[in-house]
């Protein structure tokens, strides 16, 4: 199996944004035209198992926690000035996740340390703070472009998977099923095809990539959606 495992983290957060550069061009210049959704659809669920990965492998978490927050915070800005929607942008969304990854981290550190008391804190905090999400997602319509409660819910569940069986392929049986559930509940347009997300992750080695691209992704996600909702309004709100 390892033969056919030849697709880095680079190269599959690259193939995610490529996939999502062509969705967000079907959105606004061809709507009618399913094909440039249909691809889009392998962007997330991608980009949800590496921010799993990611969280379980950054060294500095709180480094990350606050880059993270940065982002989210000047993302969702430029997103409400350029679009005047409340509509969380994709930081935002992984940004709740990470909260919710990191309180899972306390409650097993302080299990590990045999302190029942703190154990206990950080289980009520994360079950509220799951209670919270779901009621903010299903209530509201914030997360409602980026998957709703799935949206938050699947890099929290694949990074669990993650940090106690790391098992590359009981976390793509893990995301099939999440996948799965999602559309059986609220299923959107095109949502099936997020199951094409399956095939490169089965590829995936497991490595990092040569170059250090880490940040790169972070940049990119934003001035993306400035080139394209430039060009948007240079078209057609002249």
């Amino acid at each position: 199996m390892r033969k056919i495992q030849i697709l880095s983290n680079n190269a599959l957060k690259i193939i995610a944004a490529i996939a999502m550069v062509i969705d967000h061009v079907g959105l606004l210049f061809f709507p009618k035209i399913a094909i440039y959704r249909i691809i889009g659809r392998i962007a997330f669920p991608i980009f949800a198992y590496m921010f799993a990965e990611g969280s379980y492998y950054t060294r500095n978490k709180l480094k990350h926690f606050l880059f993270l927050l940065l982002a989210t915070v000047l993302t969702q800005i430029g997103y409400f000035i350029g679009t005047q929607s409340y509509y969380a942008s994709i930081f935002l969304v992984f940004f709740v996740s990470l909260i919710l990854i990191r309180l899972f981290d306390y409650v097993l550190c302080y299990y590990n340390q045999d302190k029942k008391f703190l154990c206990a804190t950080f289980i009520g905090l994360l079950l509220s703070s799951l209670v919270g999400v779901y009621f903010l997602t299903y209530y509201t319509d914030i997360f409602s472009q980026n998957y709703g409660f799935f949206g938050i819910i699947i890099p929290f569940i694949l990074y669990i998977i993650k940090r106690i069986f790391n098992e590359q392929f009981l976390m793509i049986g893990t995301l099939i099923f999440l996948l799965g559930l999602r559309l059986i509940l609220d299923h959107s347009i095109y949502m099936e095809y997020a199951f094409l997300s399956i095939i490169p992750l089965i590829f995936y080695n497991g490595e990092r990539g040569k170059l250090k691209l880490k940040y790169f992704f972070y940049f990119f996600y934003p001035i993306h959606l400035l080139i394209l909702y430039g060009i948007f309004y240079l078209m057609y709100l002249k």
